[in-house]
């Protein structure tokens, strides 16, 4: 007697997903990088084989490209690592708000989004998704593309949630010179014990990412990108600058890099190395942190065994450790304009 085929709710899931990653690879066979953006500060070029996105600001207003061969100089660099999503679009009146703040005469701002999360590829990433350790190793390949670029420029950088975590490694791994470093709700420690690690990583471990990448990325077919950006300006509130992202947030492979990379948090991100605590010691002077008071991600637990661990005398604690500035900063501050004017104040009075 013939077996009849059973196919379980989450075989149909996979199913699903595959057929979803078939039709993305061969919808369009790329023959190089696929722009998507009309935001003219919004760039694509290729940093050791690794898709780059980045948006730019820079006190002679050029929109050449900063991270190809140019003609241009700057005296003070500023390097963005967002947090995750790493979709650097979010990130766009921040790095706006630090250039009208910026006090010096002669910057480059640069906000750049984390490998995968976007929507430009080529047939060589395409479906590629990058753990954490990979992501150190493209941001190590930028900041040396940045220094040979700029040979005479001092590097600053500024890392938001992760991208915190990504900035001490550049500081203990990267052989290029960082003039400053800004922590921005940076995640560097104990992750997986944050509440927010918990619930995401019990959702994300019972097989539901299967079902969120099939299904976001199915409506981001079915769905106009229009649509999708017009529901998004009608749900935020006058306070919530970010711009509408979410046809990026939804595709395949934005959303399965995004997932990947929180797993790869949740599992890498513990206590401190001997090596990160000498050099967070090493660089106090030039190491700024700012936290908020009620973060799922970096409770004040977190906080005061930091503070505890780097030691500052209290004068200089008020310049370098600071929780909470005017109001409660969010985690998310990059999408609320009262939090992104105080947090651009925060970098610059420091720069």
């Amino acid at each position: 007697m013939a077996q009849v085929w059973q196919v379980s709710v989450w075989d149909f899931f996979w199913i699903i997903g595959l057929i979803l990653i078939v039709s993305r690879l061969f919808r369009k066979k790329p023959t190089g990088v696929i722009t998507t953006s009309k935001n003219k500060h919004l760039f694509t070029t290729v940093v050791g084989e690794v898709i780059t996105e980045y948006i730019q600001r820079t006190s002679d207003n050029s929109l050449e490209p900063v991270l190809k061969q140019n003609d241009s100089t700057y005296e003070d660099i500023l390097v963005i690592f967002p947090g995750n999503p790493g979709i650097v679009d979010i990130y766009d009146h921040f790095v706006e708000t630090l250039s009208k703040d910026f006090k010096t005469n002669s910057y480059c701002i640069i906000a750049v989004g984390l490998a995968g999360h976007t929507l430009n590829h080529t047939i060589r990433n395409l479906g590629h998704v990058y753990n954490l350790e990979q992501q150190i190793q493209s941001r190590i390949n930028i900041i040396k593309h940045i220094r040979n670029l700029y040979p005479k420029a001092r590097i600053s950088l500024a890392g938001h949630s992760v991208g915190g975590y990504l900035c001490l490694q550049m500081l203990s791994r990267c052989d290029v010179h960082i003039h400053k470093v800004f922590m921005l709700y940076a995640t560097i420690q104990n992750m997986y014990q944050t509440k927010n690690a918990v619930m995401y990583d019990g959702i994300f471990k019972n097989g539901i990412r299967q079902v969120l990448v099939g299904f976001a990325h199915l409506i981001s077919i079915l769905v106009p990108s229009f649509i999708l950006d017009f529901i998004v300006n009608i749900a935020r509130s006058d306070d919530d600058v970010s711009k509408p992202f979410l046809s990026k947030f939804l595709n395949y492979n934005t959303l399965s890099n995004v997932i990947h990379l929180a797993m790869s948090e949740f599992e890498q991100i513990r206590e401190l190395s001997e090596r990160d605590i000498n050099i967070l010691k090493q660089r106090r002077k030039d190491i700024y942190y700012i936290f908020g008071r009620d973060d799922g991600w970096v409770p004040l637990t977190h906080v005061d065994a930091l503070d505890k661990l780097i030691e500052h005398d209290q004068d200089a604690k008020k310049q370098h450790f600071v929780v909470g500035l005017q109001h409660n900063t969010r985690h998310a501050f990059v999408i609320f304009k009262k939090d992104v004017d105080v947090v651009s104040k925060f970098i610059t009075d420091r720069m």
